[in-house]
């Protein structure tokens, strides 16, 4: 009887857990955001689940609604990407598909300062990357510029380890690739 009794308490206070971290997972992102005097708009969004928990959401923007797949892979036109971060609890260390898709597209400076700012992230506070073609990958905290790395080899390696041919998660994969 008393083991019958944690069980129940243990699946609702894992419930509620789940109720909590789904919340704000529900939220939508903005339908658009205002970035270097361009006014992104929304293109799709989903949530980066690990371990049952909601770890951040994330968000592909374009220049133009109605814009198709095709031209986010290309980079033939602007795109952006915002990240909100869900957890409060967050790692020690830059994961490693982040470090993967990031360090070798950057100068070993900036990678230290991106290092530096990702440590000090909360729950709510949001990245975003917006590239503009034929001049540079610009990545924000908060909508505050932290660098700018010319070219367009970081936004291939963010959104390739997103919509690539081998996705840090099929599901979140799927829900950017709706629309």
């Amino acid at each position: 009887m008393r083991s019958n009794y944690r069980l129940l308490i243990g699946i609702i206070i894992f419930g509620f857990m789940c109720v909590a971290a789904n919340t704000s997972a529900q939220e939508e992102p903005p339908s658009s955001i205002r970035i270097e005097e361009i006014d992104w708009q929304l293109y799709s969004h989903g949530v980066r689940i690990r371990y049952f928990m909601d770890v951040y959401q994330c968000a592909i923007y374009m220049d133009k609604s109605g814009e198709n797949l095709h031209s986010i892979l290309e980079l033939k036109r602007p795109v952006a990407i915002r990240i909100k971060i869900l957890i409060s609890e967050l790692p020690d260390q830059v994961p490693d598909a982040w470090k993967e898709a990031i360090q070798p597209e950057i100068s070993d400076k900036l990678y230290r300062r991106f290092k530096k700012r990702i440590f000090k992230l909360e729950q709510g506070d949001t990245l975003t990357f917006t590239f503009l073609p034929r001049q540079s990958t610009n990545f924000y905290i908060n909508d505050d510029k932290k660098f700018s790395d010319p070219g367009s080899s970081l936004m291939l390696a963010l959104l390739e380890q997103w919509i690539g041919p081998i996705p840090i998660s099929e599901d979140l994969k799927m829900a950017l690739l709706k629309k």
